[in-house]
């Protein structure tokens, strides 16, 4: 984004995901013009007035753009500098919402929490493998479209709402097992039905939500869920001891011929990873690691992602 290329859309893309500030890139001049768009298109965007994201962000957002209007002696909307002050005595939330827009039409919204831990797990909020698994789908999605798909460690849902929005599916599952990860990933289902209710497209697929636990897998055997042509799961592989259970219910879930499963990895511990890897070949499961997609509805990734293939 430069002077003469004003990218409206990447720029509200950054802000709706909540973007580090640093990492944006702001045109040159911010014009009155340009003021009424980020007004119009960001700010008071509808579905960002109703789902909120973080109003610590929102505020530091419209603070950096008043000093750039300042130092630049330019005049500054009236209306962004009273949205600045409303956000000045707003009260912050354990939860927030980021949207991702698939285009300036469709979009994701999830509800998280704000806190990386939050009652005892992690899955309260969305992570980084999960966004580069979902860009993965979108970059193969005619291997999903269609198809059974189950996912392990689902959290706040964000892969799997990207792919029924844009994968059409023939069903999904989602799948997780802590009663709040459960709760909240049923109301982001339910949020994003609401929000598309007019799309033919919407959320077409068979849908549902099961409360699993990988050590208690075999007690689903009889579920119609449990023969996926594809398995999905994000940032589910950081603690070793998880390995023997995540291992087995992606073992006893790829019972159907040319099934197979995507993980993508954040690689924060190459010995982490390493461990995963050799224990796969312990129970005959075959990996190869995939090129990760160019990024298009989602940024780059802070940490390094990995997307691996599973199968028999």
């Amino acid at each position: 984004m430069d002077e003469d290329n004003f990218d409206i859309f990447e720029l509200k893309k950054n802000f709706l995901t909540c973007t580090p500030l640093e990492k944006i890139k702001f045109p040159k001049k911010l014009t009155a013009e340009r003021q009424k768009v980020i007004l119009d298109e960001i700010i008071t965007d509808c579905l960002v007035q109703k789902y909120p994201v973080k109003n610590n962000y929102r505020r530091n957002f419209l603070r950096l753009v008043i000093e750039r209007l300042e130092n630049d002696n330019e005049e500054i909307n009236d209306e962004l500098y009273e949205f600045f002050c409303s956000y000045l005595s707003a009260a912050d939330s354990p939860m927030h919402y980021r949207h991702f827009l698939i285009n300036s039409n469709q979009r994701v919204i999830i509800k998280e929490s704000k806190s990386i831990i939050s009652d005892g797990t992690t899955g309260l909020c969305s992570w980084q493998a999960a966004e580069v698994l979902a860009e993965w789908c979108l970059a193969n999605k005619t291997e999903l479209t269609g198809k059974s798909l189950v996912e392990l460690g689902s959290g706040v849902g964000l892969t799997g709402l990207t792919i029924l929005k844009t994968c059409r599916p023939r069903s999904y599952t989602f799948t997780d097992c802590h009663p709040r990860v459960l709760n909240l990933l049923e109301e982001n289902i339910k949020l994003n039905t609401d929000i598309n209710h007019e799309d033919p497209e919407n959320l077409d697929a068979d849908v549902q939500v099961v409360d699993l636990a990988w050590e208690s897998i075999d007690q689903h055997k009889e579920a119609n869920w449990m023969s996926p042509d594809l398995i999905l799961a994000a940032d589910v592989v950081y603690d070793s001891s998880l390995f023997p259970s995540l291992i087995n219910a992606i073992d006893v879930l790829l019972n159907q011929e040319n099934s197979y499963a995507i993980i993508g990895i954040t690689v924060r511990n190459e010995d982490t990873l390493g461990t995963f890897l050799t224990q796969l070949d312990k129970h005959k499961l075959m990996h190869d690691e995939l090129a990760v997609p160019t990024y298009k509805m989602f940024s780059p990734p802070c940490t390094p992602v990995k997307v691996i293939k599973i199968t028999r």
